[in-house]
């Protein structure tokens, strides 16, 4: 082992100390090049991202001076000096003979908020192999990413490459005001370091987002590898981006900053421009949508929740107006598909009455049906518990149990993957699907990565369209408007305290 790869073994002991010693920690996790290397070698910051419980002055405080005191002592014995940077964003503190710890402080809370804000940055957190007493995927999970995260994300290519060419860069500083946490926006002159640097995270990250997109898993890549994959999907200009990409990486590693390579500002809006362009053919011009929605609220959708399947009920008569999203349906080109129970049929007529210039014809499907309850139906979640209390037990093991007489998770499953092929294979443009919660939970759980033991957690709205989109090369994908998904992720149903609940949850 060598002198590098023995202070970073030290490094991460000693974070896991303090992140034991301190009770108010929830989890600390290393993220960033450190988590991915064997050394210090090459390594501008040690990122670590803490959640803490309850997050005040008091105990940021405490854990900035905790982390900082053991890091110090370790680093100082091997002939360097600390520097702690408690920002967030971009910002470089580094110099030589220096260790930076780039200590990220959040509550659960606002951790959940950044994945929903931010989820191409925490998706990547997700994947660190060292983290201490709870995952950040168990405070709250990031799902897999979604087309919209690519062409909105908060912090997109295109505001990487203002900064670049305003010269200067954007971060965040903490703030407390009433013991309340503030991220206040920062600005500082760009060094030329910062300017390449920029440059390769613009390239890279832009890269292997799209690359994990249509994967659908959290890849971890070297950058040859991130380059050969993504050129062969995204060819546009591969002559002259692929070059400036792998020296852009070269100068990095090597810790060349004097100079950006030749053209580098205006073959960065190329790449930026060809990948809007290609992105769009596919995800956009070339894909089909088909917008699945929760029936209107029942009589039954007030009061204790419930096992309601097969039960035929109507809807309420007084309804509010469909949200507003579905404003974006192209009303004339849709096909209606609808679970036969009336409760989905009957919504179906109720946005007709909306959008009167949709097709009139409805076909009904058996496989949208919600779960078969079997002797459960109709019970709320309390009585089932009081008279089947094998079922929970089995769901707390992790287990997917049949209600009694009728189905388990797994049918559902098997019933709806088939439908959603027929689907994408059809020769149907556009289509607006009429379903139940339980349906809904299993087609997010599968397009978001969400275990089957978890989709019970998903909320589901009534009457508020879910885009399913399927694009000719990789298949379909969920696209949740910023609106619906802090809505569908809760916060009081996900997160290490809360209640287990039966997987597909009750339904009204």
């Amino acid at each position: 082992m060598s002198a590098s790869e023995f202070l970073k073994r030290e490094i991460e002991q000693a974070m896991e100390q303090v992140a034991g010693d301190l009770e108010e920690v929830v989890s600390a996790t290393i993220t960033g090049s450190f988590d991915s290397a064997r050394s210090l070698d090459a390594i501008a910051d040690i990122d670590v991202v803490v959640v803490v419980e309850p997050l005040t002055t008091t105990t940021f405080q405490k854990c900035r001076e905790h982390f900082s005191r053991a890091l110090a002592d370790v680093v100082e014995q091997h002939g360097l000096s600390l520097v702690v940077n408690d920002t967030l964003g971009p910002r470089k503190l580094d110099a030589p003979g220096t260790a930076v710890l780039h200590l990220m402080m959040y509550s659960p809370d606002s951790h959940r908020d950044h994945v929903l804000a931010s989820p191409l940055t925490c998706f990547d957190w997700q994947r660190s192999r060292r983290w201490f007493k709870n995952s950040l995927a168990e405070i709250f999970p990031c799902p897999l990413l979604q087309p919209r995260h690519l062409a909105q994300a908060r912090r997109g290519a295109g505001d990487y490459l203002a900064d670049l060419a305003a010269g200067e860069l954007s971060f965040r500083r903490i703030e407390f005001v009433d013991q309340r946490l503030l991220e206040v926006p920062c600005r500082q002159p760009m060094t030329m370091r910062d300017r390449l640097e920029f440059g390769y995270h613009v390239m890279k990250f832009l890269m292997l987002n799209f690359l994990k997109l249509i994967a659908r898993q959290n890849l971890a890549l070297t950058a040859q590898e991130i380059s050969e994959r993504y050129f062969r999907e995204m060819p546009a200009h591969r002559e002259l981006l692929e070059p400036l990409f792998l020296e852009l990486t070269r100068r990095k590693t090597i810790r060349d900053f004097a100079a950006l390579p030749e053209q580098c500002q205006s073959l960065l809006e190329l790449f930026l421009q060809t990948f809007q362009q290609q992105f769009a053919e596919e995800f956009q011009q070339k894909a089909r949508s088909f917008w699945w929605f929760r029936h209107a609220a029942t009589p039954l959708s007030r009061g204790p929740r419930r096992f309601v399947g097969s039960t035929d009920l109507s809807i309420d008569e007084q309804q509010p107006s469909p949200p507003v999203a579905w404003k974006q349906v192209p009303w004339s080109d849709v096909t209606w598909i609808s679970s036969p129970l009336r409760r989905a049929t009957e919504s179906i007529e109720l946005l007709r009455r909306t959008y009167p210039e949709s097709p009139a014809f409805i076909s009904t499907d058996e496989r949208l049906r919600e779960l078969n309850y079997g002797a459960c139906e109709g019970l709320t979640v309390d009585a089932t518990r009081q008279q089947f209390p094998e079922l929970f037990d089995a769901w707390t093991r992790g287990e997917d149990p049949a209600f009694p007489g009728g189905d388990c998770t797994a049918d559902l499953e098997t019933r709806l993957d088939a439908f959603v092929t027929e689907l994408t294979e059809s020769s149907i443009s556009h289509g607006v699907i009429a379903t139940h919660q339980g349906v809904l939970r299993v087609l997010l759980a599968r397009h978001l990565g969400i275990a089957r033991a978890d989709a019970f957690r998903l909320e589901i709205p009534h009457l508020y369209p879910i885009e399913m989109m399927v694009t000719p090369r990789y298949g379909s994908f969920v696209n949740l408007s910023q609106e619906l998904e802090p809505r569908l992720f809760a916060r009081d149903r996900w997160g290490l305290s809360r209640a287990y609940r039966p997987p597909v949850g009750a339904s009204r």
